[in-house]
């Protein structure tokens, strides 16, 4: 049996809330987190046994895949925390963020 990879959603925002509802219609486990713990909580709840709710550290460690669906100043220092915490998992975060950054640097 092929082991699927741990999804982490991290920010549950409106983006993040309808990624974690879609990934319950596709029958598919995965972590909720958000900086307020509670929140995280409410809507796994909410969504049932497919979501399970972790503080942010806590998802980045256990998830292979992270979506972070949270504001870009936020996103920056999360990728700070990432290299100085996780860094096989940060390569690819810092990657498409260095990308971001370029593509808004070349639209000034």
């Amino acid at each position: 049996m092929i082991q699927k990879s741990k999804v982490a959603i991290v920010g549950l925002g409106n983006i993040g809330t309808a990624v974690a509802t879609n990934l319950v219609k596709g029958k598919r486990p995965f972590i909720v987190a958000d900086r307020k713990i509670g929140r995280a909580k409410e809507l796994a709840q909410q969504l049932g046994s497919l979501a399970q709710p972790m503080e942010i550290p806590a998802a980045i460690k256990e998830a292979d895949i992270i979506l972070f669906a949270i504001w870009f100043d936020a996103l920056k220092r999360w990728c700070i925390f990432m290299l100085q915490n996780f860094r096989e998992k940060s390569l690819l975060t810092l990657q498409i963020l260095l990308q971001r950054i370029r593509k808004v640097d070349s639209k000034k």
